[in-house]
């Protein structure tokens, strides 16, 4: 059997449910018999650990918003919840051979984000314990987007994307081929119209973001 993990929302509660799926086989070797085994099952929504804890503001949209699934599991999720002082925070939390750990504060984010308000708007994985992640932090009432990156199971600091903006910018969407090696998305404000930039990591490095090329002719 395959599984894969999905997240869905409960009360102020983060939550896990896991799907299995039949492996595909030629059709002319499944029986009408057994044609029941290929229905997918949901088993029992989890409360993940840390969760709750996290949670103090008692946000009621307390969920993720982004996940991936490298291995069965073996997965990372992401999403915001409220801490004690009412502040909108970003959490992660990751699932190791089938076991969730606990849904911990993304590092350095909070620090960073004094206006009390985040987004989790993308996270990928190039394989277990090895993810980017990326939102937008509030300062100064202005949004401001941040990736952060996972080496070898451990998260490290969020850091801000520099780049030149009349306004707000964010993070929107990433992708990881190999541990150490994404690519990210996002928008920001440039005079007439909102512009898109991409940037890179490589070997565990984020570069310089940049405007995409020739997209200010077409928008």
């Amino acid at each position: 059997m395959k599984k894969i993990c999905l997240i869905g929302k409960r009360t102020a509660r983060l939550t896990i449910l896991t799907l299995s799926i039949a492996l595909c086989v030629p059709c002319t070797s499944i029986a009408l018999s057994n044609a029941a085994t290929l229905i997918p099952t949901w088993s029992n929504a989890e409360l993940v650990p840390g969760s709750i804890a996290l949670n103090t503001g008692n946000s009621a949209s307390l969920g993720p918003s982004s996940i991936s699934c490298t291995l069965i599991g073996n997965c990372s999720a992401g999403g915001t919840y409220k801490d004690g002082s009412g502040d909108r925070q970003a959490f992660v939390v990751d699932e190791v051979k089938g076991t969730w750990g606990d849904a911990f504060e993304i590092p350095g984010l909070g620090a960073m984000n004094t206006g009390g308000d985040v987004t989790m708007n993308a996270l990928a994985c190039a394989s277990p314990g090895n993810c980017g992640a990326g939102g937008s932090y509030k300062a100064s009432g202005i949004f401001y987007a941040y990736l952060v990156s996972e080496v070898a199971g451990q998260w490290g600091n969020a850091q801000t994307v520099r780049i030149s903006s009349l306004g707000g910018t964010t993070i929107n969407s990433i992708s990881c081929p190999s541990p150490g090696n994404c690519t990210a998305g996002g928008s920001y404000v440039a005079y007439p119209t909102p512009q898109n930039f991409v940037i890179d990591e490589i070997n565990g490095n984020w570069g310089t973001s940049q405007q995409v090329p020739n997209l200010n002719v077409l928008n």
